[in-house]
């Protein structure tokens, strides 16, 4: 599979939210998107459905700025804007600031 492809579909229909609710569609930063293609990061329809949980998760906790971890990623989220403001592979970073929350999904 190629960097950037997600099984059965390309990256951007994952992005414009093929397969998820119009109300529960999650936004990708410029940054996180640079992240993503550079880095050959995989995104199946499966994880941004847990990414959706795990913000959902923290919206529920009142948390404004969080992380949601997903097996081996790392997405930090601005939670009141449905965005992925960064995400990271496992054992990229050790140290997240600026969170009020984690969520593991």
């Amino acid at each position: 599979m190629q960097p950037g492809k997600v099984a059965g579909q390309g990256f951007q229909d994952v992005l414009n939210g093929v397969g998820v609710k119009s109300d529960a569609k999650v936004k990708f930063s410029s940054h996180a998107l640079d992240r993503i293609e550079r880095r050959g990061i995989q995104l199946s329809q499966s994880d941004e459905t847990r990414l959706v949980g795990g913000i959902q998760t923290l919206k529920n906790k009142n948390v404004t700025d969080g992380l949601v971890v997903i097996d081996n990623k790392r997405f930090v989220v601005s939670v009141a804007n449905n965005t992925v403001i960064t995400i990271m592979a496992s054992g990229e970073r050790d140290v997240y600031t600026n969170i009020q929350g984690v969520a593991f999904n």
